[in-house]
């Protein structure tokens, strides 16, 4: 699979740039992207699903609430997802499916603490060669 992120410098958190072919696909990128900071995927099953809508009025606040639902699943609920899918709902409304497990420390390797996802250079758009983002989180 073709490389979807890359980490970018920054000072005292962690930012990374992400790619997708179309919208939906950037979404899921950035899900997978952070769920690979945080976790090594190798051990972790496709045994469970969790989803979950997200509704904003813009595409900086979706990828916001996007991230940071999935992330207190995995920081509350313990679950940590191997990939994402992701289906437009509508312009302003995503359809989340993460697949996955629920995280073991004796099974799965963490690789990072992420904290938070922040507003800080929050970026989203479409160019030439699809849609990019920019994400900073908080460690």
């Amino acid at each position: 699979m073709k490389k979807f992120y890359r980490e970018l410098e920054h000072a005292g958190d962690l930012a990374i740039e992400v790619f997708g072919g179309t919208r939906a696909e950037l979404f899921a990128h950035a899900l997978t992207a952070m769920a690979r900071l945080m976790v090594e995927e190798k051990g972790i099953g496709n045994v469970a699903r969790q989803e979950y809508e997200c509704a904003a009025a813009d595409d900086l606040d979706l990828m916001h609430d996007v991230l940071a639902r999935a992330l207190n699943l995995f920081l509350i609920d313990g679950f940590m997802w191997r990939e994402a899918k992701v289906e437009e709902k509508s312009r302003d409304r995503l359809l989340i499916t993460l697949c996955g497990e629920q995280y073991d420390p004796s099974r799965h390797r963490f690789l990072r603490e992420i904290k938070g996802v922040t507003f800080h250079r929050l970026f989203t758009g479409r160019g030439r060669d699809g849609w990019r983002a920019e994400i900073i989180f908080d460690v």
